[in-house]
């Protein structure tokens, strides 16, 4: 009997596919997770009030996963996934800014508080505008002074 002569394309075709496949699987995976990171930043720092009190840093942020999501739809995941980053990022930045200005405003008040009972204090002190602890004329008893 004759062994066959088979053709080697087949062969070929299957290493081919193969090559490709694992060429497939060493690229980069689409990064959802980076992506769902950078999108929850910036949900945060809108709810921090970073449109009001950080809108530069919060726009880059969102500039920044649009880009994100426009690569990762080119399949250009590895610059998805930097870009995701930065969004995140500039996201913490901005979250990060409004919540100092908004402690910075939070102290301002505190101060002009104690700047207003400062003065009240003094208004009342012996010797101030109004009557000292007792009442201007009396001794610590509360008896009239000679």
């Amino acid at each position: 009997m004759q062994a066959e002569k088979r053709s080697p394309w087949p062969l070929t075709a299957g290493v081919c596919a193969a090559a490709a496949i694992l060429a497939g699987c060493g690229s980069a995976p689409v990064p959802r997770e980076q992506l769902a990171v950078g999108q929850a930043s910036i949900q945060a720092a809108q709810t921090a009030g970073a449109g009001e009190l950080a809108p530069v840093e919060l726009q880059r942020a969102r500039e920044k996963y649009a880009m994100a999501v426009a690569a990762a739809k080119e399949r250009e995941f590895e610059a998805a996934r930097k870009l995701a980053d930065e969004a995140d990022v500039d996201a913490q930045v901005a979250r990060t800014k409004a919540q100092a200005e908004r402690s910075r405003r939070a102290a301002d008040e505190v101060r002009a508080g104690v700047r207003t009972l400062q003065q009240q204090i003094n208004s009342n002190a012996p010797g101030g505008a109004g009557a000292g602890a007792g009442g201007a004329g009396t001794s610590p008893g509360g008896s009239p002074r000679p």
